[in-house]
């Protein structure tokens, strides 16, 4: 049986959670494949990924009415997962798995069993133990007191896990969504995430902060690679027509880049953006500084596809960057076909499982590519997402 739980009994006729879960297996085959990946071997992994992270016990704590109503919900909902697909230099170069996990208990009990989860699942596949205490004691930093979270509704996700599968080893990915700790001294605990990353990154923080971009900060992201090397992502939210001011007041606060470098980058990240029309976008776009230990910052911007346009035009939009750039269209198009629901379930779901493109910068001749694909789930279980609750975040990381 598998671990996306529930599934139907033998015999029984499949019911739209069981055809969204055969629809995350086939996207996940079809990437495995394009991979040159062993199916025999990843399978098993991609399962176990589904099974640590949908945690099913009993809550630890006793729950408001509101919270162990969404928890009932969702324990009848298999766990909401993203395949993130990466193309550079004309080829397709890997991906990657990510979920939020579901909304079973409250903020912090949630954040706490997907903290839980990340340990199990990088310790499991032989992740040294020095980035399984990076993990916890950012986690720690980002959210000294756990429970001032439990304010927020449940559907608040306040940590997110990623694995990217490779032909002899795993990588694993995690990321805190810092603004959801309301506690003043939001700068100082960034600043103590850096420290202990040892990586130099709070000029960043200010420029974000310049009143002037309207940018709101909205967490830190860690890349475990097993390479000895530490890597994180700051994320910014900004509005779309201030992304270009937003790219090139960071792009000048990297070393060694000078203001007619800057305004080339933010003509180049225009430019880039453009290829998907804006109204097949959200009004509001992400800004990620990469900080890495052996190597200089750099910059990733990611448009979020809306999903209120009643036809495919961002996914055309896609396709013809794609051909444009010498990307394996096909393979864009397999795997949209595989995500997307047909017949009666489709109904009331977005018509497009893109969620999300992203962009590295400098662009280039050939952009690379991060391509964020969602399979809809039934129209119901987007209701904790959908409720108007304080806290409850957008976006392709939170």
């Amino acid at each position: 049986m598998s671990a996306f739980a529930p599934m139907v009994a033998r015999g029984a006729p499949l019911t739209f959670v069981d055809t969204y879960v055969q629809r995350c297996q086939t996207v996940h085959a079809l990437l495995c494949s394009a991979c040159g990946l062993d199916l025999e071997i990843e399978s098993p992994h991609f399962r176990r990924f589904v099974e640590v992270l949908s945690n099913k016990g009993p809550p630890a704590v006793v729950l408001d009415t509101l919270t162990a109503m969404t928890g009932d919900l969702s324990r009848a909902l298999p766990l909401p997962l993203s395949h993130v697909l990466t193309f550079a230099g004309r080829k397709f170069r890997g991906f990657a798995y990510i979920s939020e996990g579901n909304s079973r208990y409250c903020v912090s009990q949630n954040a706490g069993l997907l903290l839980a989860g990340a340990l199990d699942l990088h310790l499991t596949a032989g992740g040294s133990p020095a980035e399984a205490a990076l993990m916890v004691d950012v986690f720690h930093l980002a959210f000294p007191e756990p429970v001032e979270l439990d304010r927020l509704s449940s559907a608040a996700g306040a940590v997110m896990v990623g694995v990217v599968p490779c032909l002899h080893a795993q990588r694993m990915k995690i990321y805190y969504n810092t603004r959801l700790y309301a506690a003043p001294g939001h700068r100082d605990r960034i600043a103590s995430i850096l420290e202990r990353l040892q990586l130099e990154g709070m000029g960043f923080y200010d420029v974000i902060f310049d009143p002037a971009y309207h940018a709101q900060f909205h967490g830190v992201g860690l890349d475990l690679d097993g390479d000895g090397s530490t890597r994180a992502k700051l994320y910014v939210h900004v509005k779309y027509e201030d992304l270009g001011a937003l790219v090139q007041a960071t792009a000048k606060a990297i070393n060694g880049v000078s203001t007619a470098d800057a305004s080339d980058l933010a003509a180049e990240a225009h430019k880039a953006v453009s290829a998907i029309r804006k109204e097949h976008i959200v009004p509001e776009a992400e800004l990620a500084v990469a900080l890495s230990s052996d190597g200089p910052p750099t910059l990733k911007m990611t448009l979020f596809i809306s999903q209120d346009s009643a036809d495919l035009g961002a996914e055309n939009d896609l396709a013809a960057l794609f051909e444009s750039c010498g990307y394996d269209v096909d393979l864009l198009h397999a795997v949209l076909a595989a995500a997307r629901p047909s017949g009666p379930e489709s109904v009331g779901v977005a018509p497009t499982p893109l969620k999300s493109v992203g962009f590295e910068l400098p662009v280039g001749d050939v952009p690379k590519l991060n391509v964020y694909v969602r399979p809809p789930m039934l129209a119901a279980a987007r209701v904790l997402k959908s409720l108007d609750l304080p806290g409850v975040p957008g976006g392709s990381r939170f």
